[in-house]
């Protein structure tokens, strides 16, 4: 026998069904009066959706959640005109974020670069203005980093004005009318500022003051010490900087010298970020759960781009069984277990790894082995080959075809994490072998990026695959670097200006969520959003080293381009500002 409750549920069931209902007919409208105004606009090349659909819109549920945030994530990337729309007619006209998903806004935006996100604010509908506010606060700050003080304050001004979030009108403003007075968070720069490594140390140290002044707002405090290169000399520049009562200490570079600093901050319970990637720097700091935190490796991780390659091969390229050829070094061995290891863990065959002299020009030996051929079938081939192959495209030597006799290989992919010049050199080589790109995936590392890569024998090169950090993030961060200090940044200053990076949108984060004190700040860097960096996004895994994201490039036709290159409008330059508001009638 149904019971009064359980006539009271059904009947609610029904009136939430209802006003479901409801709402998918008024959203279904909608979306059928935008599809005139998303045909006026330059259509996706080959007319493909990039960005997958928006979550649904649920009123009293549309909260922060993984789906939201890649979501976010996929469109700041690769979203364009129709995936907009398909974005802001998923909601009722008069829709807003709650808390938490305009904080994820906030947080993915960030990482967008200018030119990206001057894109997405062309292609903004002025009747839909959903997007319009969280996009204008990152463009500012993109533009600030790029030293366009006037179109950065033009986009805070719009933030503030068009905002229905309290939290991002207050951002906004703070960046217009930046506080004075004592630092909100300082750190205790350990650098070698004296010795034979002072350039580099400068060099650093001009980077972290650029992150200062790029996020002025925040107010971080500078608190430096000269470590000379030196162990002695790193424990009394941090015990100086302890006893001053920093709130963290950034650096030492080099290993010796940060694993001393590293100790005694550790031991003091003050937040260490130290800039040297050697993993044996983790023994220090724990993982007791019940402890936060100490010890922030702040470092490129060899390891995770190796990882990154797999994963990209296997669960993207579907790729079944890998093979790997790596020079014999320290990092090259080091990318080679690391790639072995995360191809294993996803399920697929690895050949290798083997390694090779890292000043060889002639891989055959190894290509040899890896396609199962044997003395005679090579002699019977060299027999009947009518000229000869240059090992060296670049050299002056005939290059001409071969007969075929047919090798076995038991691989699909053959990652290469040696430099430019071994992916130049190698890949004609593999052709003579019978091992064709992209039939067979030829993965690289990063440092391909480079003219050394095509400067000649391009043609065999065609379809490889590499990472490396984002071109237009890294080439805004060189220029604005340039333009301050009249040199070129190392290759290392990135890590300096990211450490003064993260901790000044900790701060922001705090700030925006009204926190009342910014102790326990460096809890914020393990948030799974991360962190926008000079070169591009980073994050901070659960052993506190760092992740930073790659892009993924190809070697095309035309040069080398990235691989998930947002779809261009067939007629870019029909693209104009989105339409402003007007007041009155």
């Amino acid at each position: 026998m149904r019971t009064e409750a359980d006539k009271a549920a059904e009947k609610k069931a029904a009136e939430k069904k209802k006003a479901a209902e409801e709402l998918a007919k008024k959203i279904e409208e909608e979306k059928k009066a935008a599809e005139a105004a998303a045909a006026e606009q330059p259509a996706e090349e080959g007319g493909v959706r990039r960005v997958p659909a928006p979550p649904t819109y649920i009123p009293e549920v549309l909260g922060e959640d993984e789906a939201w945030r890649r979501y976010l994530s996929q469109y700041l990337q690769r979203g364009g005109v129709e995936d907009t729309m398909t974005l802001l007619y998923s909601y009722p006209t008069d829709a807003q974020f709650n808390d938490a998903q305009a904080a994820a806004a906030v947080r993915v935006f960030a990482q967008g670069g200018a030119k990206r996100l001057q894109h997405l604010m062309s292609i903004q509908p002025g009747e839909r203005p959903l997007l319009r506010p969280y996009l204008a606060l990152a463009l500012g700050d993109a533009l600030w980093r790029e030293q366009d003080g006037i179109g950065a304050q033009q986009m805070w001004k719009q933030a503030a004005k068009e905002s229905g979030w309290t939290p991002l009108q207050r951002e906004a403003r703070k960046r217009l009318n930046p506080p004075e007075g004592k630092p909100a968070i300082t750190l205790g720069l350990l650098l070698p500022l004296s010795g034979k490594y002072e350039a580099l140390g400068r060099n650093l140290l001009h980077a972290a003051q650029l992150a200062q002044r790029d996020y002025a707002d925040a107010g971080i405090g500078l608190l430096i010490r000269d470590t000379a290169g030196d162990v002695q000399a790193a424990q009394a520049a941090a015990t100086e900087l302890i006893e001053a009562g920093v709130d963290a200490i950034v650096g030492p570079l080099f290993h010796d010298p940060a694993r001393a600093a590293v100790e005694l901050a550790v031991n003091s319970a003050i937040p260490i970020m130290p800039l040297n990637p050697r993993p044996d720097l983790t023994v220090f700091d724990d993982d007791n759960p019940e402890t936060q935190r100490l010890l922030y490796q702040n470092a490129f991780n060899a390891e995770q781009q190796a990882r990154d390659m797999a994963r990209y091969a296997i669960e993207r390229d579907k790729r079944r069984r890998v093979a790997i050829l790596a020079p014999d070094s320290e990092q090259g061995r080091m990318l080679a277990e690391a790639f072995a290891d995360e191809a294993k863990r996803l399920g697929a065959g690895v050949v290798g790894p083997d390694y090779f002299p890292r000043d060889t020009r002639d891989f055959s030996p190894w290509l040899k082995q890896l396609g199962h051929i044997d003395k005679e079938a090579i002699a019977r081939r060299m027999r009947t080959a009518r000229k000869a192959q240059a090992l060296d495209p670049a050299d002056s030597a005939q290059t001409e075809e071969v007969d075929d006799i047919p090798p076995w290989y038991a691989f699909d992919a053959l990652y290469l994490p040696g430099s430019a010049a071994h992916g130049r050199l190698m890949a004609p080589q593999l052709a003579f072998y019978d091992i064709h790109i992209p039939q067979t995936a030829l993965l690289g590392a990063v440092g391909w990026n480079s003219p050394h890569l095509l400067s000649a024998g391009a043609e065999y090169l065609k379809g490889a695959v590499f990472p490396d950090a984002d071109e237009a993030r890294a080439g805004a961060f060189h220029a604005a670097y340039s333009k301050a200090w009249g040199e070129r940044p190392s290759n290392l200053a990135a890590l300096a200006y990211d450490a003064v990076a993260v901790a000044a949108q900790s701060f922001r984060e705090l700030r925006m969520a009204q926190a009342q004190t910014t102790q326990g700040w460096t809890g914020l860097l393990l948030r799974d959003a991360g962190f926008s960096g000079a070169l591009g996004g980073l994050r901070f895994g659960a052993d506190g080293r760092s992740a930073r994201d790659f892009t993924l490039y190809q070697v095309e036709e035309e040069g080398i381009a990235p691989l998930d290159a947002p779809a261009k409008p067939k007629a870019e330059a029909q693209a104009t500002t989105s339409p402003q508001p007007t007041s009155g009638g």
